[in-house]
């Protein structure tokens, strides 16, 4: 039974610390640039896409280099969120200890 309360205790932290990390990651920002910087986005860490900056020098460009440049850029800034959210789920896991949980 012990060792049953230990597990019950670490997935309690768990659960705190998961509803404190939502909260952080829906207010952490990442600034992303692409196109030599002419894309300029940035995002929540849960992906949200919160800003979008397009240089005009770019507009002047074919529409499908735009878009392409464009979803090049959203890309990359999905990614990078992806991997702080895990990274930061990471953080908050490694030291738990509960059976299924890697």
């Amino acid at each position: 039974m012990a060792g049953l309360n230990k597990y019950l205790k670490q997935a309690d932290k768990v659960k705190l610390g998961l509803a404190a990390l939502r909260t952080q990651l829906e207010a952490a920002r990442l600034d992303v640039e692409g196109a030599g910087g002419a894309v300029k986005i940035t995002v929540a860490a849960t992906g949200q896409l919160t800003a979008l900056s397009l240089a005009p020098e770019l507009l002047k460009q074919d529409p499908a280099q735009v878009a392409a440049a464009i979803l090049a850029t959203v890309n990359d800034a999905a990614q990078r969120a992806r991997e702080h959210s895990e990274a930061e789920m990471r953080k908050l896991t490694a030291p738990v200890q509960l059976p299924g949980l890697k």
